[in-house]
């Protein structure tokens, strides 16, 4: 069974992001810790991005971090998300 991911957001940069911005874990954890839960985070992404297909990213700046967490540039389609048009019609 073929693997499809689509992301809006990167875990690995969100991970990054609440890390600098939460009192609590995993900011609260001493360096080695945060240092752990960002490999992981990375090794995750990365086997996921092998593991898949096909990789859909909801925007260019997705698709710039999942290139940077190992994702083929082949597997990648960039789709961004629909609105509804009856506003501009």
């Amino acid at each position: 069974t073929p693997l499809l991911i689509t992301e809006y957001g990167v875990r690995l940069r969100e991970h990054y992001l609440s890390s600098a911005a939460d009192a609590v874990a995993p900011a609260a954890a001493g360096a080695p810790v945060r240092a752990l839960l960002a490999s992981f985070q990375m090794r995750l992404a990365r086997e996921a991005y092998q593991q898949a297909q096909l990789i859909t990213p909801g925007n260019g700046h997705a698709r710039r971090w999942q290139e940077r967490c190992g994702a083929e540039r082949e597997r990648l389609r960039t789709v961004y998300p629909g609105m509804d048009a009856s506003p501009f019609a």
